[in-house]
C-alpha cells in the first residue's frame, strides 16, 4: 500500500513539475514601450521593469505560500526545489558545454607551432572544467548536509521537510545566481 502511495506521489510530482516548468507566472500591463533596456535584473525571485509595469516570477515560485495543509506545503516545497535544482543543472551544463567546446575549438586551432599562450589557455580550460565539476559535487554535499542539519531541529515533526526543502531551495537559488554570474564572466 505504501509503495502505491509513494508511486502516486512521484507521478503526480513529476506531472506537476512538468506543468510548472512550462508555465511562467507573470503580470503584464501591455505597453509598446516595454523593452529589456528598461528592466532591472534581480537575482532573487523577480525581474521588474523600471516602469513597474512587468513582474515576472521565477519557475520555482509555484505558489507554495498559498497551500493550506502541512502535507501540501511539504510537497510543494519539494517540487519547487526540484524545479530550481533542474535549472541549476542546466546552468552547470551550459557552462560545462562552453568549456568543452572552447577546449575542442582551441585544440583544433593548434598547429605544430604550439605557442605558450595557446597551451596555457588549454590548461586553463581543462582546469576550469575540472574545478566546476568538483564544485558542483561539493555544493550538492554541502546543500544536503546543511539542510539535514536544520531539519534535525524539527526531527519527528511534520514541518521538517518544509524547512529542509526551503533551506535547500535558498541555497540552490543562490548557487544558480553564482554560476550565472561566473558564466557571464567566463563566456564573455
Amino acid at each position: 500500500m505504501n509503495n502505491k502511495i509513494f508511486t502516486l506521489f512521484i507521478i503526480s510530482s513529476i506531472s506537476f513539475l512538468l506543468f510548472a516548468c512550462g508555465q511562467e507566472k507573470q503580470i503584464e500591463n501591455k505597453t509598446p514601450q516595454d523593452s529589456d533596456s528598461n528592466k532591472i535584473k534581480t537575482y532573487d525571485s523577480i525581474s521588474i521593469s523600471t516602469k513597474q509595469d512587468t513582474i515576472k516570477r521565477n519557475p520555482w515560485d509555484i505558489g507554495c505560500d498559498t497551500m493550506d495543509t502541512q502535507m501540501d506545503m511539504n510537497a510543494c516545497s519539494y517540487e519547487s526545489l526540484l524545479i530550481a535544482d533542474s535549472i541549476l543543472t542546466l546552468t552547470y551544463n551550459k557552462l560545462l558545454y562552453h568549456l568543452d567546446s572552447s577546449f575542442s575549438a582551441e585544440k583544433k586551432n593548434l598547429t605544430n607551432n604550439k605557442d605558450n599562450f595557446s597551451l596555457e589557455y588549454l590548461r586553463t580550460l581543462k582546469n576550469q572544467k575540472a574545478s566546476l565539476i568538483e564544485a558542483q559535487k561539493h555544493f550538492i554535499e554541502y546543500r544536503n548536509s546543511l539542510s539535514n542539519t536544520i531539519g534535525l531541529n524539527y526531527h519527528g515533526g511534520t514541518m521538517r521537510y518544509l524547512v529542509e526543502n526551503t533551506y535547500a531551495l535558498d541555497l540552490t537559488i543562490n548557487q544558480i545566481n553564482i554560476i550565472t554570474k561566473m558564466s557571464e564572466e567566463i563566456i564573455e
